[in-house]
């Protein structure tokens, strides 16, 4: 399955476009020397249909694209867990699996095919982070960072695309490519961005260090008001007259005042904010 947020899909078809994505990633340029299995591992996988084998004669030599590349550099990593064949049957669908003609694009996010594995590549080449998460059961997912918060979540094996795509291109000798849209973005400045207005009037104030303390009070669920606490030293010569000037400032204020031998030692005040 492929969880990435249609704006993604619309990228990466832009993208496929302006960079022929589809010749690069599946153009066979490379050897079993380039990957990091033996010829009898490659050939056990072959065995088990779990590589493509367009060789119209079995005395050549194997080729490889790129998308196979990335798709045996995954099967190496899973195997270093003790996954068996039969576990990586959608993980070949997700980068083999021809789609039905009629659907080849548009079913991309829905069956298991070729597109999903193509696409996840076409993100990561976006700056995208692009999770890979496998179950027990072999099911396969691509997330994009909102999604994977989102829906991941039960036992898994997660492996960042990212770094297969990355290791691959220092080992061709092409420029890596810096991630933009990270997991860590999402939690760091995700949420902050669809905080309310509401919901920002208060973090304002919660980030005001003349407030000592923040107390909050909802009305159906909902910010009414906030009581922001100061609390000031009045040693320095704070008057009565003084107090009185600062609660003719605001409306919604109480101030309390500590007294020794006649001066004000210290105040608080508690300002009403209502949101």
């Amino acid at each position: 399955m492929l969880l990435i947020s249609d704006n993604l899909l619309l990228k990466y078809l832009e993208a496929n476009e302006q960079f022929k994505l589809d010749e690069f990633i599946n153009k066979k340029l490379f050897t079993v020397a380039d990957t990091p299995l033996t010829y009898r591992q490659v050939n056990s996988l072959d065995t088990d249909k779990l590589l493509t084998n367009d060789r119209t004669e079995k005395q050549g030599w194997r080729k490889f694209s790129f998308k196979e590349l990335v798709y045996v550099l995954i099967v190496h990593e899973l195997k270093q867990f003790g996954l068996k064949h039969e576990q990586l049957k959608s993980l070949w669908e997700c980068f083999f699996q021809e789609p039905t003609k009629s659907e080849k694009r548009t079913v991309a996010k829905i069956e298991l095919n070729k597109g999903m594995g193509e696409i996840a590549i076409g993100c990561v080449f976006e700056q995208v982070e692009i999770t890979l998460v496998l179950d027990s059961k072999g099911e396969v997912i691509f997330f994009d960072p909102i999604h994977y918060l989102l829906f991941s979540g039960k036992p898994s094996l997660q492996i960042k695309l990212n770094d297969i795509v990355n290791e691959l291109l220092k080992k061709i000798g092409k420029e890596q490519i810096p991630i933009k849209w990270s997991v860590q973005e999402e939690v760091l400045h995700g949420a902050e961005h669809k905080l309310t207005t509401k919901e920002e009037e208060l973090l304002t104030i919660i980030r005001n260090s003349d407030y000592s303390s923040i107390r909050i009070k909802k009305k159906d669920g909902e910010i009414a008001l906030v009581y922001a606490e100061k609390i000031r030293d009045g040693s320095n010569g704070t008057t009565t007259q003084d107090l009185v000037e600062m609660l003719n400032t605001k409306d919604f204020q109480d101030i309390s005042v500590i007294k020794r031998d006649g001066k004000i030692v210290n105040y608080k005040i508690e300002e009403t904010i209502k949101l």
